[in-house]
């Protein structure tokens, strides 16, 4: 009897510790989450073969991480905004962060991207980050600045 409270109580605490890490999605989510200005946004069309440029003329310029899950892009049409929305999800593949696009609203966006993250510069008050999504057909690169944590 005693052997199986000590096997139950060694089960629950390793759920316990497994359950509280976050998870690698949550952990990037953290880092990406919010609005971005779009800098270089390119999708290649195989069938016409051609690179079409999608900040002009389609103006893309915002995307924006949200929900752990869902993410969208902003684009100008007719001088209105408009919000083309898909989900997403990050995951590691051979030591290479990924997201997958998927169930977009412009179908040409939706694939697995190799994800990078990087810091360009700083202030006192601010980081300058961006991010890129590359994969076979499209590339994003976007820049937004971040607060630096407070001082202690």
């Amino acid at each position: 009897m005693k052997t199986y409270k000590t096997i139950f109580s060694i089960v629950i605490i390793i759920i316990f510790v497994f359950s509280c890490k976050p998870s690698l999605h949550d952990q990037y989510y953290e880092k990406i989450q919010g609005s971005w200005r779009i800098s270089d946004f390119e999708h290649i069309d195989y069938t016409e073969n051609k690179i079409i440029d999608l900040t002009w003329p389609e103006r893309y310029y915002t995307i924006g991480f949200e929900n752990h899950n869902h993410l969208f892009f902003v684009k100008r049409e007719n001088r209105n905004p408009k919000f083309v929305r898909a989900t997403y999800e990050i995951f590691k593949e051979n030591d290479t962060l990924k997201v997958r696009i998927a169930k977009s609203d412009d179908i040409r966006l939706e694939g697995v991207y190799d994800l990078y993250i990087d810091t360009l510069g700083q202030t006192n008050l601010h980081y300058r980050v961006q991010i890129s999504l590359d994969s076979e057909k499209t590339y994003l690169s976007a820049l937004r600045m971040k607060s630096k944590p407070a001082p202690k």
